[in-house]
């Protein structure tokens, strides 16, 4: 898609804490992006929504998950050789797919080759990541102005759908979905959150 003045403008998709990324992103460089298609993230202050479904307090919940990314990241490098080299198969895939942390998930053989991918990064980087996350302040959702869509999950621990909601109520032109599922509901629930992607991307073309 190309604007008025010729530059190329695209939507982008993010998951997780790949959502801070895509709405940075818009508030940096608004003529790159047409739209936003957030799925099981929130704009800025992660661990403020971590564990929502457990109903804790939200100051305790943001002293567990930040007191717990520290010592992982200090524990990776002890951890890492170990989980990179899990045998990642159907029992494996069952096991975590009924743990609460994920629920069944639509296609276990797919699942199982995302999940190996995950365990080949080290651990004590994915909680860097988290704890700058963290640092990162919420994002002024006063200066997005493009469509935007959030696709929340209910049993989600660590994007809560409350503050994906709420994120909603503070933008211009801005669609809430919410599906039963976790963090993973893009492998649980796959052709739900593909049929939402595809009417956000149609909605985005030119009419005419």
């Amino acid at each position: 898609m190309l604007d008025a003045a010729g530059v190329r403008r695209a939507p982008v998709l993010g998951w997780s804490m790949g959502v801070n990324t895509m709405f940075e992103l818009a508030l940096r460089h608004p003529e790159r992006v047409s739209g936003l298609f957030a799925v099981a993230g929130v704009p800025g202050g992660t661990f403020a929504t971590m564990l929502a479904p457990t109903r804790l307090p939200r100051p305790v919940r943001k002293a567990v998950t930040v007191g717990l990314s520290r010592g992982m990241r200090l524990l990776g490098p002890l951890v890492t050789p170990v989980s990179s080299r899990l045998p990642v198969g159907p029992l494996l895939t069952r096991l975590l797919s009924h743990s609460g942390f994920m629920l069944p998930v639509a296609e276990p053989e797919l699942t199982a080759r995302a999940l190996r991918a995950y365990l080949q990064t080290p651990v004590d980087w994915y909680f860097h990541l988290a704890l700058h996350s963290h640092r990162h302040k919420k994002i002024s959702l006063s200066r997005i102005e493009v469509p935007s869509v959030f696709v929340a999950a209910t049993w989600d621990l660590l994007s809560g759908p409350r503050e994906m909601r709420s994120a909603v109520a503070h933008l211009p032109d801005a669609t809430y979905v919410e599906l039963s599922g976790s963090h993973f509901v893009q492998m649980e629930k796959p052709a739900l959150v593909h049929a939402e992607l595809l009417t956000f991307l149609q909605r985005l073309e030119p009419q005419g």
